[in-house]
């Protein structure tokens, strides 16, 4: 029997996403003919209108190739129209000087430490004094003043100040900024100050979204009282609300760190338990006429708006999606397979926008709902008990295990770690989140009402506080996560082919499944010991390019030493951003740190141990005679001309090339971050007058030496 007829959305999804996947990776130029497209639905049209004659069992693979081809092109060609730089009204296809830029700001501001944060939609250019409509997204940072703070969503704005591309990563393998905000067609950035624009005026964005966002802000308000801690607050409005601006680094580390990260991403957990209160607060409609009806349109309506005041992420929007088809379909008597549904509901999505492909967070929604599909069933049937309380424990642990065997191949490869008690971890906050969205929902309902609302408001501050205090318990337990884990791509995919390859064989029971498990575990495992090896022989300089700061990294095997200055080797955030990736790509398992101005002998053996000795400014390392310069050449000894091999320029040091040449005798020079730009310009300069080897870490980003 081919019950491959019960999945028409999953059929449709596959070359859907496969289409998608080839626009944005390989042909992201290539142009479609839309005669090609309007071929291929005339021809699917005649053959479905004439079945009896175009349709029998030997040629109906041709009806098949033809929508696949024709949803494959679909896909590439919808990735392609979306971006837009391939707009013609995009603004960076003026050419001409831009005098003025009028924009919407098409985000609510986020506070930062400095500025405040936001999405620009770019509308019109004046350029010569004439004013050209166009298109175009730009992320904005205000410098925080009295204006600033008044901005809000839909606000337009006139402003003169240049606009940058944003800069690809600058370090081995950092966080890819730019690509991150290119799925969301965003290519430039800018940073304004109080005389760089002017407020023109309001209400010029979405009204629904502006409402959206306007009973969000009150929502909030209402959280914010003498009850809730800033922690408490932070965690109350990113659970119920989606508002992440108020968590600070150490409580995000701690929630990811424990495994319970997802309890603070507004996802189908949320969505669920409004959908079963509203459900059962509505089930009267059901006994009078028309009452399904009214009963779905209802439930519709209110996920939906719960969807948008919570800001429409990818994960609240998979979710609302879902659970609205189910409406439907239940509403119209109609069968739903689940697998259906999440098909139908990611078609939809990708359709919208089909660079959701790419985000991180739709990804991990919906591997995780595939999960829990696909698996929690073999699960819990594993162990049964006769008891409600282990029963309901046991279906909280099947229900984590299967989401996180579907979830931690990508985690890995995005995150780098893994939550080894995330059990312990969900067996806590999954009741417990539970019950905050329905205190919440509580909190919210009795706003008018000022007893009831305190009352609820008291409770709901208790269980957030309960729910911070056991996660931050967890993540104080020494082995709560496995930390600088790295996969390539390659092992990605191999791991999630063996994960299918099992399923199947559980679902299927073929043997010959298992084998080619097998197979795959053994090429992963081969994969695996031949990085180890290459690893232990590996000797690395980095310079890295971190604004304002000298940070040197000497690698030898899975041992490293960061040479860098005292506030980088303070900053646990800024070393996981710029060069926390890299560590985990070279598989680096000791990390010492020295400060550039410090000679600590209390590390010499270790340092020795590497193979690197340092000495004032002076570092010997596998060989590589190296002079860190941030200080008057005075300090140098003048007896005899020395010999180096690289010499680092820093600190805006004040001295030319040519006066090195004359006491030091040097292979290369390398212009590390500290410097200005300025600076480094002059020197290059002066490098390509002399035929002097040079690198500008400024302009050309980190430097990679390989020994």
């Amino acid at each position: 029997m081919n019950t491959w007829g019960l999945y028409p959305f999953v059929r449709l999804i596959i070359p859907f996403i496969s289409g998608i996947i080839c626009g944005i990776n390989f042909f992201p130029d290539f142009r479609i003919s839309t005669n090609i497209l309007l071929f291929l639905i005339i021809s699917t049209f005649v053959i479905i209108s004439f079945p009896r004659i175009f349709i029998t069992y030997r040629t109906r693979w041709i009806f098949g190739t033809l929508v696949f081809c024709f949803i494959l092109l679909s896909g590439i060609k919808i990735s392609q129209i979306t971006i837009l730089p391939n707009n013609p009204f995009f603004f960076q296809k003026i050419h001409a000087n831009i005098d003025y830029y009028v924009a919407v700001i098409s985000d609510p501001l986020s506070e930062k430490s400095r500025s405040f944060k936001t999405i620009l939609k770019i509308h019109y250019l004046q350029c010569d004094g004439k004013w050209i409509s166009v298109d175009g997204n730009i992320v904005a940072y205000f410098k925080k003043d009295s204006i600033a703070s008044r901005l809000e969503y839909g606000d337009r704005i006139i402003f003169k100040s240049e606009v940058k591309e944003v800069t690809p990563p600058q370090n081995p393998h950092e966080f890819d900024y730019k690509k991150y905000l290119s799925i969301n067609n965003i290519y430039h950035q800018i940073y304004l100050k109080n005389r760089d624009y002017f407020p023109l005026d309001k209400h010029n964005g979405n009204p629904v979204f502006a409402a959206a966002v306007s009973a969000r802000k009150q929502l909030l308000n209402s959280l914010s009282s003498n009850s809730l801690d800033k922690n408490e607050y932070a965690v109350a409005a990113a659970l119920l609300l989606g508002y992440k601006d108020e968590l600070d680094s150490d409580l995000r580390a701690a929630y990811s760190s424990a495994g319970a990260m997802h309890i603070l991403c507004v996802s189908g957990l949320h969505v669920g338990v409004i959908f079963i209160v509203l459900n059962t607060l509505l089930g009267f409609l059901s006994k009078i006429h028309f009452g399904d009806k009214i009963k779905m349109i209802l439930l519709l309506l209110t996920i939906w708006f719960y969807a948008f005041i919570t800001g429409l992420s990818p994960s609240v929007l998979r979710a609302s999606c879902m659970i609205s088809l189910i409406i439907i379909s239940k509403s119209l008597n109609r069968h739903v397979n689940i697998y259906n549904v999440l098909a139908a509901s990611a078609f939809i999505l990708l359709l919208i926008n089909p660079y959701i492909l790419v985000n991180i967070g739709f990804q991990l929604s919906y591997l995780a709902v595939i999960g829990i599909v696909s698996i929690y069933k073999y699960l819990y049937n594993l162990w049964s008990t006769g008891f409600i309380i282990t029963d309901k424990l046991w279906s909280i642990c099947a229900v984590s295990i299967a989401a996180q065997l579907a979830t931690f191949p990508l985690s890995l490869f995005y995150f780098h770690q893994f939550p080894n008690l995330f059990l312990l971890t969900n067996i806590i906050v999954i009741p417990l989140s539970s019950l905050i969205i329905y205190c919440g929902m509580l909190v919210f309902a009795f706003i008018p009402i000022e007893l009831l609302y305190g009352v609820f408001l008291e409770v709901l501050s208790f269980f957030v506080r309960l729910m911070n205090t056991l996660v931050n318990m967890i993540d104080e337990i020494d082995f709560s996560s496995s930390k600088m884990l790295y996969i390539t791509e390659v092992e990605l995919f191999i791991i999630y082919f063996v994960l299918i390859l099992i399923i199947l064989f559980v679902n299927i029971k073929k043997p010959g499944l298992l084998w080619f498990a097998g197979f795959g575990i053994i090429l992963f495992l081969v994969i695996n010991i031949h990085q180890g090896i290459k690893s232990k022989s590996q000797k690395f300089l980095f310079v890295y390019n971190i604004n304002k700061i000298s940070a040197y990294d000497f690698v030898s095997g899975k041992q490293n030493c960061i040479v860098a200055d005292s506030l980088l080797l303070s900053d646990i955030k800024k070393q996981g951003y710029h060069i926390g990736n890299n560590w985990c790509a070279l598989g680096s398992k000791t990390t010492l740190k020295m400060d550039v101005n410090d000679q600590n002998q209390l590390l010499q053996k270790e340092l020795s141990e590497i193979g690197l000795f340092k000495s004032k400014q002076f570092i010997y390392f596998h060989g590589k005679r190296i002079l860190i310069l941030s200080r008057s050449l005075d300090l140098l000894p003048r007896s005899q001309k020395l010999s180096l091999d690289i010499i680092i320029l820093s600190g805006n040091i004040d001295l030319s090339i040519e006066q090195l040449q004359k006491c030091i005798c040097f292979k290369e020079i390398i212009i590390d971050s500290s410097n200005s730009r300025w600076k480094a310009e002059k020197w290059i300069k002066e490098c390509q007058s002399l035929g002097v080897e040079c690198w500008s870490v400024v302009h050309s980003g980190a430097y990679v030496f390989r020994l």
